[in-house]
């Protein structure tokens, strides 16, 4: 089963069934956003020891349910670069599909600085090809995961938390920063990284 084609769809659903209901009120009102930062790589042990700290991007689409609450969706790219302990080509890379509910503190509307926090799930897919490293004169096969012969990715369900401060720049611009915890809930192992994103959010 393709289950980034099953949330997307749902995702549009979502987002259909939100604007019937919001529009017929005169409240909703639709946002993008971009980001780019850094991504640490946790989980497994074999990821974080073989695969350092990388770039993350990510352009997202929201649906303003109410004053302080947003509906967003949201699709990420993450891309890891072997350790010097790796010997082959080895980059690794993690896509990922959210759908989050964001809720700013109460009574922080009319304020310059929004905090915020946000919770949600998706897919996640972590590509990564088997690598070498070496331990003095010894060699030995690693993989972020434990994939099964010829598999080179794998798509996991996964749950994401985390907070921010929005920054209002006017009344349809915002610059935000946000570090969040994503988790991938592979067969035997949990894959966890966090990213701290930098981005921008206009309200259309």
């Amino acid at each position: 089963m393709n289950y980034f084609l099953v949330l997307k769809k749902y995702f549009i659903l979502l987002m259909m069934l939100g604007s019937v209901n919001l529009f017929a009120n005169d409240n909703g009102k639709f946002l993008i956003f971009g980001h780019t930062g850094f991504t640490k790589d946790f989980a497994p042990p074999y990821f974080s020891s073989y695969w350092e700290r990388g770039l993350n991007m990510g352009l997202g689409l929201g649906l303003r349910l109410s004053e302080n609450v947003v509906l967003q969706g949201s699709a990420e790219y993450h891309l890891f670069k072997k350790t010097k302990d790796v010997i082959t080509n080895g980059d690794g890379s993690v896509y990922s599909l959210l759908l989050n509910l964001k809720k700013s503190a109460p009574g922080k509307t009319k304020s310059s600085f929004m905090p915020y926090y946000k919770a949600g799930a998706g897919l996640l897919q972590l590509n990564t090809v088997a690598v070498f490293s070496s331990t003095g004169n010894e060699y030995s096969r690693e993989s972020a995961i434990k994939l099964e012969e010829g598999e080179k990715h794998r798509s996991v369900f996964s749950a994401a938390a985390g907070m921010g401060i929005d920054t209002i720049i006017n009344d349809d611009t915002m610059l935000f920063m946000e570090v969040s915890v994503v988790l991938g809930f592979d067969r035997n192992e949990i894959i966890t990284i966090v990213p701290l994103k930098l981005g921008v959010s206009v309200e259309l």
